[in-house]
């Protein structure tokens, strides 16, 4: 086994066609976070922004995962069915600037996925769009062109009045996630469902400088109600390092092999945390310009690392969150608008469903394994020790594009190797 981390997100949207009522207000959403909201000029910072966002506004007291990604590209790619109040939110929360066409935006994005799949050999990332529809449904051939051009979403026809449609989406999201979520819907979806969206993400790394499993001790993590025990990672490697004095904060960057992608620690220097909203405070004061500038102004060094063996899982619906952002006409019957997509009947989003999985262990080859064993020899005067809640994102060091943002409260143990 080479891999490192092991992260997958499947992040789902099912829409259903149904009855008509009252229509409801027509109002444009009020950007939720006023600061931000300055037109970032990379697409990586564009997902950046919205990443925070999202996770600001997920209500969400434990571990946390997220694919700034993977939602960014399902919005994305639902906005090209999309028009008017819907089109325009979607434009909004995903902070695409005025005046740019919305072909330029898909062939920016489309660059995006193709430069973040291209990786070195022992790293791999997958990006995967599916469109379910329920037979008889006319889809606009313009619609399932771009969204194959795009961003390769397949387009498959199914019978939601049947159970085989819960096993076919089931069957296609164990596929595209190499096994790791072998059952993501566990109850029939509804004979209603019109369309199902969905979109998957699948990382598998190996760390540039390994962890050695006989190098892992249990130690005590710190949580806000109280120490537990962990299987503690140990290692001295290189990494990039920056202190943040004005947040009492400082950051480490480990990278995978290529050094394309690389796992960044943001946390605070407290040795014990204080509460729960000292992690959210330090989230709450970062935005894509300041990640930016912190990375840039990172330096490399030889450090003793300290990471917990963990797996951190996670499952909500994003519904509300989203909600919460001014997303809002693609959820209602009336104001949804999906007409690039169909025309026969009026179909709407009905929940957005997202679900992470992360597994960070020693893994690496034989060869990165010996590497790191002369590493260990070297003296060295600084630690990083990841034993208090921290913040860690997987990031794309040529688009800058977030794969995945989360925060570590209290890390699940995973069994160690034989």
């Amino acid at each position: 086994m080479r891999q490192m981390v092991r992260i997958l997100l499947v992040l789902v949207a099912v829409a259903v066609g149904a009855c008509l009522g009252l229509s409801g207000p027509q109002v444009s959403p009020t950007p939720r976070f006023l600061a931000r909201r300055q037109a970032p000029i990379k697409v990586g910072d564009l997902v950046q922004e919205f990443g925070l966002d999202l996770s600001s506004e997920v209500q969400a007291d434990g571990n946390l995962v997220l694919s700034p990604l993977s939602v960014a590209v399902l919005l994305a790619s639902l906005m090209l069915g999309t028009e008017g109040l819907a089109n325009q939110q979607l434009q909004e929360v995903l902070y695409l600037p005025p005046g740019v066409s919305e072909g330029r935006v898909h062939t920016r994005f489309q660059e995006l996925l193709a430069n973040i799949t291209r990786t070195h050999p022992q790293v791999t990332v997958n990006v995967a769009n599916g469109l379910f529809l329920q037979g008889g449904v006319q889809v606009q051939s313009q619609y399932s062109n771009l969204a194959r051009r795009y961003y390769g979403t397949e387009v498959r026809t199914v019978n939601f009045r049947r159970p085989i449609a819960t096993a076919t989406v089931n069957r296609w999201v164990r596929d595209k996630t190499e096994g790791l979520i072998p059952r993501l819907l566990t109850e029939p979806l509804s004979p209603q469902t019109t369309f199902f969206a969905a979109n998957t993400v699948f990382f598998n790394g190996t760390w540039e400088t390994p962890f050695l499993p006989q190098d892992t001790q249990d130690d005590t993590f710190h949580t806000v109600t109280g120490p537990v025990q962990v299987a503690m990672m140990n290692a001295v490697m290189p990494v990039s390092f920056v202190d943040i004095p004005e947040m009492n904060a400082h950051m480490i960057a480990l990278p995978y092999m290529g050094h394309q992608l690389a796992m960044y620690i943001l946390m605070r220097k407290d040795s014990v945390p204080r509460s729960s909203q000292d992690l959210l405070n330090l989230e709450y004061s970062l935005d894509a310009r300041t990640l930016d500038l912190l990375i840039n102004n990172m330096t490399q060094l030889d450090m003793s690392v300290s990471l917990p063996r963990m797996r951190l899982t996670y499952r909500t619906s994003l519904t509300n969150a989203l909600k919460g952002l001014g997303v809002t006409a693609i959820f209602s019957p009336q104001l949804a608008g999906f007409h690039r997509l169909t025309v026969q009947e009026p179909v709407w989003v009905e929940e957005v469903v997202h679900e992470a999985v992360v597994e960070v262990t020693e893994k690496g080859t034989t060869a990165a394994a010996a590497t790191g064993a002369g590493l260990n020899r070297i003296a060295v005067n600084k630690a990083f020790r990841v034993d208090r809640p921290a913040i860690f994102f997987i990031r794309d060091t040529v688009t800058g594009v977030p794969l995945f943002w989360g925060r570590v409260v209290r890390p699940e143990p995973l069994p160690r190797s034989g």
